[in-house]
């Protein structure tokens, strides 16, 4: 008995170390939108607070059971998706589309890693996934937004960037 409890407890400090790593890192967050046409008023304004990220969205138009962080560095964007919804997510490398918008309103779709190293499977409730893509851009603060779109276009994320606490 003291060795299960012993094993879950150096288990959920390993997750909640990961996850306060992910947090302190990324400097995008998004949601699950419903609705792609009316994304700008969907989900609004990220900022960083001490416990996490507060946003602002309308509830008709996304759904925040599934997240995703994003971590916009020189060479690489690294996304970790979440998914807590009741449903599987499904993955596919061929279907699947990364997405960045810059400043000036370029977007540019982000090339996807080796295909032996994609996630080609689903992202179960309570389970997450995390897929690193080439950055096209020599500056990252010239990244405005991020998009992930899966399961065949069903589901759209749309990624902020995270604005520091005042």
């Amino acid at each position: 008995m003291f060795r299960k409890s012993l094993v879950w407890v150096m288990v959920l400090g390993m997750v909640l170390i990961i996850s306060s790593g992910t947090l302190a890192k990324s400097n995008f967050f998004g949601i699950q939108i419903l609705d792609i046409s009316k994304t700008q008023e969907a989900f609004s304004k990220v900022v960083r607070t001490k416990t996490g990220v507060s946003y602002t969205r309308k509830s008709e138009l996304t759904n925040d059971s599934v997240y995703c962080w994003g971590t916009v560095e020189n060479y690489w964007i690294t996304f970790q998706i979440q998914n807590n919804s009741k449903g599987p997510i499904q993955m596919n490398y061929f279907m699947d589309k990364y997405e960045l918008m810059t400043v000036d309103g370029s977007i540019y779709e982000l090339e996807l890693p080796d295909i032996l190293k994609y996630p080609s499977e689903v992202i179960n409730p309570k389970g997450s996934r995390t897929i690193k893509v080439s950055n096209p851009l020599k500056n990252s603060t010239e990244v405005k937004y991020l998009s992930v779109s899966l399961s065949w276009g069903e589901v759209f994320i749309f990624l902020r960037r995270i604005e520091e606490e005042k």
